[in-house]
């Protein structure tokens, strides 16, 4: 919430602040530590980035900048794991979108995350 609200007070002041949809918010922020049959899902730190990238992106829990919290939570959780991203803006931006319009398999979004993380 804190990152949705600094991407809007930053980039788009005026718009509505807030969650729009808690069990969907809460579901994307989980999702980097589901596991199956006692096995970590998503294994890697790319692919930890990614199921929290494409979860924010795609649930639209908030009401307004979805897409740019997506992307800098997802950068914030590299950070957190000791690890950058060298993606350009304009890249990063028609990353996102196309993630949103559903032109990416997960495991391309992996793929991708995983060949731009430094």
């Amino acid at each position: 919430m804190a990152i949705n609200s600094y991407v809007i007070q930053r980039t788009s002041a005026g718009e509505f602040i807030g969650v729009k949809e808690p069990t969907l918010l809460d579901s994307a922020v989980h999702r980097p530590q589901q596991s199956v049959l006692g096995n970590d899902a998503y294994p890697t730190i790319p692919g930890k980035a990614s199921a929290l990238l494409e979860s924010l992106a795609q649930n639209h829990c908030f009401h307004n900048a979805n897409k740019r919290t997506a992307f800098l939570s997802m950068l914030q959780f590299l950070a957190y794991n000791s690890a950058g991203f060298g993606m350009d803006q304009k890249t990063a931006e028609d990353f996102v979108v196309d993630i949103v319009n559903k032109k990416y398999t997960f495991e391309d979004i992996v793929e991708i995350v995983r060949e731009n993380v430094t």
